[in-house]
């Protein structure tokens, strides 16, 4: 029985008694013995169907805190080998409509089900015990996930302008002191019910780890970028030196 119905019910139980003592007290004398007698003994009767009526509807709310869909995270907060997936523990069956991965305050959200190689589709329905399983490192790589995780904010810095490199092949400082900050933010699933939704707090080191992949790569990227230009410009350079000029 929860706390708020056993204090509800010792109330009830202080207010009666309170209520026949006051009764007897004010009795005026023997000659209402009768009628005291009979008024205890509807106090005791009232009591008792009060009484029952409280457990009807403690039982009543167990039974259907017990039969209510109920759902659950599993997540094995590892990062190589991460694996994420929902089991359903009520009684009554429950239905996954959706799933979102959101970075940071709300602002970059994917859709699990458009991560074609995941091959989930929505709905699912799950039975008492059966196990979902959203996300698994296992069967993709790191750099693939980060791709395509953190393509929507890659995407907002590039409709800003702000790119991995600048004019002349240079590494922007901007791009990645932006994604240096979204390592710092938090990762979050919300996952979507028929009846209701459930959000869960990924690693941080997760997220740290998916936008330092997505970071370094795009920095040798660039620098590889600016190396070839690099020998572009050498190999003009000696193209126009005397010596190497047909006479």
């Amino acid at each position: 029985m929860s706390e708020r119905l056993i204090s509800s019910f010792a109330m009830v139980l202080i207010s009666f008694t309170l209520g026949m003592v006051v009764g007897v007290v004010n009795v005026d004398g023997l000659v209402n013995h009768v009628s005291v007698t009979g008024t205890i003994g509807q106090w005791f009767a009232g009591l008792a169907t009060f009484s029952a009526v409280v457990f009807a509807l403690w039982q009543s709310h167990e039974n259907r805190h017990k039969e209510r869909m109920k759902a659950r995270v599993l997540d094995n907060n590892a990062i190589e080998d991460w694996s994420l997936s929902v089991v359903s523990e009520g009684l009554i069956p429950v239905t996954v409509v959706d799933v979102d991965l959101i970075v940071g305050k709300g602002s970059y959200k994917s859709k699990l089900e458009k991560k074609k190689n995941l091959q989930l589709s929505f709905p699912h329905k799950l039975e008492r015990g059966e196990v979902l399983q959203l996300i698994s490192m296992e069967k993709q790589s790191l750099s693939d996930f980060a791709d395509w995780l953190l393509a929507p904010f890659v995407s907002e810095l590039s409709s800003k302008g702000i790119h991995q490199g600048r004019v002349g092949a240079q590494l922007n400082d901007a791009y990645f002191d932006a994604l240096n900050s979204l390592s710092k933010s938090k990762l979050k699933i919300a996952i979507h019910f028929a009846h209701e939704s459930i959000s869960h707090v990924v690693s941080s080191n997760l997220l740290n780890r998916l936008v330092m992949d997505l970071s370094e790569r795009h920095k040798a990227d660039q620098l590889e970028k600016l190396r070839e230009r690099q020998v572009g410009y050498d190999e003009v350079g000696r193209m126009l030196q005397p010596d190497f000029i047909p006479k």
